[in-house]
């Protein structure tokens, strides 16, 4: 749970700075990325619980 923790925070500086730097028409992109990373991230999270047994 804490790397899903991390993968958002990380996202959501990166959404931060975005918006204050990037112009409006591609802040679309960059908000699809975030949360495109953040599913990866609780979809691994979620393989990685849920492992068979050797």
């Amino acid at each position: 749970m804490l790397r899903i923790g991390w993968v958002g925070v990380a996202a959501g500086l990166v959404i931060l700075v975005a918006a204050i730097t990037v112009a409006f028409d591609q802040m679309i992109w960059i908000i699809f990325a975030a949360c495109i990373a953040y599913l990866l991230a609780a979809v691994l999270q979620r393989r990685a619980l849920h492992r068979k047994p050797a």
